[in-house]
């Protein structure tokens, strides 16, 4: 999880009543605080909170993200997890706040075979 707000919640929730088939296993966010509030809550031990993106992308060896950030900051984190090797990526909405950000996203993923979605059409449907 990189963003540990509201709707991190929702998506931590929904994790959890399907644990046999996704867990979240480390989190991230600017106010370490949250971090670890929203790892506690969701049975991730202390040593997988991060409120350094590049420092949890280095060293847990994860399959996909959940990007739950503020709109303004997609672009940048959606291209640093590509950096670091991850072709999962479900960005909150909006995945970008201009349409040429829309474009790249959706020209680099294209050209990594990586999937960025955006996480649109229901709110907190699990």
């Amino acid at each position: 999880m990189i963003g540990c707000g509201l709707i991190s919640q929702a998506h931590g929730i929904a994790a959890l009543q399907i644990q046999d088939q996704v867990r979240f296993a480390a989190c991230m966010s600017r106010r370490r605080a949250s971090a670890e509030a929203w790892a506690k809550s969701m049975g991730i031990g202390p040593a997988h909170v991060y409120d350094d993106l590049d420092a949890m992308l280095r060293h847990e060896p994860l399959d996909g993200v959940v990007i739950a950030t503020w709109p303004v900051d997609h672009r940048a984190h959606v291209e640093t997890c590509l950096d670091h090797g991850l072709r999962d990526v479900l960005c909150e909405k909006a995945r970008v706040t201009r349409a040429a950000d829309a474009l790249a996203i959706w020209e680099r993923a294209r050209s990594l075979d990586a999937i960025v979605v955006e996480g649109f059409m229901y709110r907190h449907h699990p």
